[in-house]
Parts: structure tokens; sequence; C-alpha cells
């Protein structure tokens, strides 16, 4: 497996993950809006933003709290 492969595997995997957890919190018809709407905790940037500039574990430490009760 070539290198680029190899990343482009993991950054597959990592968005599965991702997608697999944010239907726990959000239903999933809903979740094209939710990735292109603006979202204060991050600095009014869409989530799709953040996934792009491969910030993708601050979305899932929301996700976490969102799934655990815990505040912002």
């Amino acid at each position: 497996m070539t290198p680029q492969l190899k990343m482009q595997n993991k950054h597959y995997k990592e968005k599965k993950r991702f997608l697999a957890a944010l239907s726990k919190v959000v239903k999933p018809e809903s979740i094209p809006a939710w990735l292109h709407k603006k979202n204060a905790a991050f600095d009014n940037q869409t989530p799709l933003q953040i996934i792009e500039s491969g910030a993708t574990d601050r979305l899932m430490e929301m996700i976490h709290d969102m799934e655990s009760g815990q505040p912002e």
C-alpha cells in the first residue's frame, strides 16, 4: 500500500468514526444541515470547515461532551 493510499484510508476511517459518533447525538437526517451551520463553539466556523482543517478531534470532543451531558 502506498503512503498516499494509507493516508486516504486513515482519513476515510476517521470520517466514518466521526459520522457514527455524530449520528448518536444528531438525527441522521439533520447531519447535512448541522455540518453547514456556523457554530459559536468553533469561532463561527461550520463543522465542515473544522473537518476540512483537519481538526476533527475538536468535533469528537464536542460529541463526547454531548453524549456524557457535560456542559460546553
